[in-house]
């Protein structure tokens, strides 16, 4: 098996437990060598990060072709409604963007002797069902699992180089998406519950916005929302 077509692919998100603007998702495909090299550049995790120094980072591994390359979901809050009113968890709502960002990537790569170590940062208290839900969502997406090692870990993004550039690349986009929000409904913060802003917006949105202009833009399933209009 040739070296070149060995990839490392780390899969993470940004947005998860907000109440306002999308889930972002990322799938990032690196080389063992790129790895190497991307050790010193990125050493932390988005959170670790601020945003400014985010954004150049991102710039830097994408200008410079540090990476092989990556492919980003976003995940509006009005998709995540009808999901879970389906009763789709939000577990399965992340795992099945998960497949779509990493099917993207793959189609990106060498077709020939590819071999894949894909990283996720666990969205399940058990990892092991994490794994094994990924698996079977593969088969579904018509992914061949046969040349792919999947590992689900909590706190991969700590560990993983790969999963770094996808928490940072994915929480980039997400607060690019959240910035041409403000611009739509004015600064409501960051969207999630722990921001007084977003609690504040929440407020006055409640009796000011009509039900489709909230579902696209709010996660109505969501218990901070529900406390709003109960």
């Amino acid at each position: 098996m040739s070296r070149q077509n060995i990839f490392l692919i780390g899969i993470d998100e940004a947005g998860r437990g907000a109440v306002i603007g999308p889930l972002s998702i990322t799938s990032v495909a690196i080389t063992p060598t790129q790895e190497k090299n991307l050790k010193e550049i990125v050493k932390y995790d988005s959170k670790k990060y601020t945003r400014k120094v985010r954004e150049k980072l991102v710039d830097e591994i994408i200008d410079n072709g540090l990476i092989t390359t990556y492919h980003n979901v976003l995940v509006q809050p009005s998709t995540i409604n009808k999901l879970m009113a389906r009763g789709t968890s939000l577990n399965l709502i992340e795992v099945d963007h998960m497949i779509i960002a990493l099917k993207k990537c793959i189609e990106q790569l060498p077709p020939n002797n590819l071999y894949l170590k894909v990283i996720v940062d666990s969205m399940y208290t058990d990892p092991v069902r994490c794994k094994f839900t990924f698996i079977h969502k593969l088969h579904e997406a018509s992914i061949n699992p046969e040349r792919i090692v999947i590992k689900c870990e909590h706190k991969a993004d700590e560990k993983y180089v790969p999963v770094r550039i996808a928490s940072i690349i994915s929480k980039v986009i997400r607060d690019r998406e959240i910035e041409q929000l403000h611009k739509i409904y004015g600064d409501f913060g960051s969207g999630y519950p722990s921001d007084p802003k977003t609690i504040s917006f929440l407020r006055e949105v409640a009796a000011t916005l009509d039900n489709n202009k909230i579902s696209s833009i709010v996660r109505i399933y969501w218990k901070t929302w529900k406390d709003r209009v109960d």
